[in-house]
């Protein structure tokens, strides 16, 4: 495992720092190289890499705060046998692990400043995205979720201590259609377990 983290010199009322991170291909690994049809093959340290990026800037009365990631994983299988819903053994030496995205990110955003007396307003936006991941180690076209992003955002208003507040958010404000997970029964029957559809609420928090 490397790592490296760097401060960039910036006037005093901003603030940034970068980390980056990776991982070699996997040594000898319990389950490396397995070729028996169990699960252990996906037990084995893959090479990946993952990059972050945080920035802030701060006056008396407000604060922006943004960040991001972006991770790189190689994650396939080296030798591996596996069995499909119609008990047909194949081997997928080489295909992608079970939902293991080889690319996937993050971005948000985030503004909190004072409002008139001890009243504290925040705004909020994050956005996430990823490549191609498959439900089955044959990585089939019919058990798979294309590549996908969703935007949410928050808004909350309440006092300065935060002993109460109203917020409001909303999750997969484009609506995007996808699933998380899928299943096969023989012969040809597929299901999908389908993600969180577009979302608003309100609630009301009191602290003691």
């Amino acid at each position: 495992m490397c790592h490296w983290r760097q401060w960039l010199l910036l006037p005093r009322w901003l603030r940034t720092s970068a980390t980056a991170r990776c991982r070699p291909r996997c040594g000898q690994t319990p389950g490396c190289g397995c070729l028996l049809p169990t699960r252990r093959a996906s037990r084995c340290l893959k090479p990946g890499c993952e990059t972050r990026l945080d920035l802030s800037a701060a006056q008396p009365t407000w604060i922006i705060e943004a960040g991001g990631h972006l991770t790189w994983l190689d994650a396939t299988y080296d030798k591996y046998v596996a069995v499909n819903n119609l008990n047909v053994v194949g081997d997928v030496s080489g295909n992608r692990l079970n939902n293991a995205p080889e690319w996937a990110g993050r971005l948000w955003i985030a503004w909190t400043g004072e409002i008139g007396h001890s009243r504290r307003l925040s705004v909020w936006a994050e956005s996430t995205a990823q490549s191609t991941v498959f439900f089955t180690p044959f990585n089939d076209t019919i058990q798979r979720q294309r590549p996908y992003g969703l935007l949410g955002t928050r808004v909350e208003y309440g006092r300065g201590d935060r002993r109460w507040t109203v917020g409001a958010y909303a999750r997969n404000l484009t609506n995007t259609d996808y699933v998380t997970r899928t299943f096969g029964t023989p012969p040809t029957a597929f299901a999908g377990r389908p993600g969180v559809p577009r979302q608003f609420a309100v609630e009301f928090s009191v602290r003691r």
